[in-house]
Formats: structure tokens, C-alpha cells, sequence
């Protein structure tokens, strides 16, 4: 298992791409904070068969679904360490060629701090 914080983590999120969400959990932390927790199966071509997140001081969570949607493909995403430090993620971009935040990106993250961990298909 490989465990990234910073911004070696935002670079991990990459595995996101044709990738597919298989759970989400919100929770307050000890300071009242909000930290997700989110799991993801890369594409099967790739040597990651799990990647962990976990979001901390969460400020923006913003997910739309419908039980008519599959639950979660990623076809698109854009993962971006902001100048104040924070992580931007948005798992449906209105354009993932544009390295910003933009008003009409999807199923957007914000959060001060994230650590992936990313187990390995060859991992035990």
C-alpha cells in the first residue's frame, strides 16, 4: 500500500479516471469539523485495485444522484491544490482540460487536507 498526503495525494487522484466511487462516508471529526472518506476501483487495466481517500476540514461537499444513475463512474475529473493550500476535486468537470475551478463543475470537494492510500493489485 502506498499512502500520500498533500500533494502527492492530489496527484494519486488520477487512479479517479474511468474509475468507479464504490462508497462515500461523511462524518464530523473531534472539532466539529466535516471529514469524507470516499473509495474508488480504478479502471482494471490499472495496477491500483483500491484507492482510498479521506478529506479532512471538509468546505465544500456538493453531490447530485438519482437512483437512475449509476453509482459512480468517473469519466472525467479534475483534481487541483489551490493556492491557500486546500484541495479542489470536482468528479464531473463541465471542462476537465481546464486546470481551475469553474461555478459549473459537478460533484465537487473542497477540503484543507487529503491523504490517499492506494492498494496495489500485487499487495497482499
Amino acid at each position: 500500500m502506498h499512502v500520500f498526503e498533500g500533494k502527492q495525494a492530489v496527484e494519486e487522484l488520477g487512479w479517479l479516471l474511468d474509475g468507479t466511487v464504490t462508497g462515500l462516508t461523511l462524518r464530523a471529526d473531534a472539532s466539529g469539523g466535516l471529514v469524507l472518506e470516499a473509495m474508488c476501483i480504478p479502471r482494471a487495466d490499472k495496477p491500483v485495485r483500491e484507492l482510498r481517500m479521506r478529506f479532512t476540514e471538509v468546505t465544500r461537499f456538493d453531490f447530485a444522484w438519482e437512483s437512475e444513475q449509476a453509482f459512480f463512474f468517473v469519466p472525467g475529473f479534475k483534481a487541483l491544490l489551490l493556492e491557500s493550500g486546500s484541495v479542489y476535486v470536482s468528479l464531473d468537470p463541465y471542462d476537465d482540460r481546464v486546470q481551475a475551478p469553474d461555478t459549473r463543475d459537478g460533484c465537487v470537494i473542497e477540503a484543507r487536507g487529503v491523504r490517499t492510500e492506494s492498494v496495489l493489485k500485487s499487495d497482499p
